[in-house]
C-alpha cells in the first residue's frame, strides 16, 4: 500500500543505496586511546562536533545581551510599533483549546523543537490522555501542562541568570 502512493517510503524505496564508510576506531585527541567501541565513538564524536559549534564564542552575560536587546528594539520605527501592547491579541492567555488545535495542526516527521523531543511525543501523550480520561482512569494532561507553563513565562517572563547557568538562551 505504501508503493502505491507518493509519501516518503515511495520517495526513498528506489533511490540508490551508496555504501557507508565504516569507522572501526577512533583515537581520543587527549588521551591518544584506541577507542572501538561504537557508544564511545558516538559521544566522542558527539563532543567533537559540540566544541566545534561553541569555538570562538564569547561567554554570553547579562548586560550585552540585555544592551542588545535594547538596541535592536530602539531601531523599530515608531509607525511599527504598537499603540497600546496590552490590547495585541498576543498579550493574552494562551487557551486550551488554542494549544490542542496548534498541536493538531504540526507537521509529522518533522525535525525535533527546540527541547529535542518530536512533535508526535506531545501527540501521542494528548492522545493517550484522551483515552485515559475516556476510560476514567489518572493520566497527565500534557496541554494543560504546557498552558500552565507558556502563560506563566509570558506573565512573570523568564529569569535570566537562570537561562545563563543552565547554559541555554530563550528570547525574553
Amino acid at each position: 500500500m505504501k508503493g502505491e502512493r507518493v509519501n516518503k517510503y515511495w520517495t526513498r524505496v528506489n533511490n540508490p543505496k551508496t555504501p557507508r564508510n565504516l569507522i572501526h576506531r577512533l583515537t581520543h585527541p587527549v588521551t591518544h586511546e584506541m577507542m572501538t567501541r561504537s557508544d564511545k565513538m558516538s559521544e566522542l564524536t558527539r563532543d567533537y562536533h559540540d566544541n566545534l559549534q561553541k569555538e570562538g564564542l564569547l561567554q554570553p552575560t547579562i548586560e550585552p545581551r540585555l544592551s542588545a536587546i535594547q538596541e535592536a528594539l530602539g531601531a523599530i520605527p515608531e509607525t511599527q510599533k504598537l499603540n497600546d501592547p496590552h490590547l495585541s491579541p498576543l498579550s493574552s492567555e494562551l487557551t486550551y483549546v488554542a494549544l490542542e488545535s496548534a498541536l493538531q495542526l504540526l507537521k509529522l516527521g518533522s525535525a525535533a523543537g527546540p527541547d529535542g523531543l518530536p512533535y508526535e511525543l506531545w501527540r501521542h501523550l494528548h492522545c493517550k490522555h484522551q483515552l485515559d480520561t475516556k476510560a476514567q482512569t489518572p493520566s497527565f494532561d500534557v496541554i494543560n501542562c504546557l498552558r500552565t507553563v507558556l502563560n506563566d513565562i509570558q506573565e512573570h517572563g523568564v529569569d535570566i541568570q537562570t537561562q545563563f547557568t543552565l547554559g541555554w538562551m530563550c528570547p525574553i
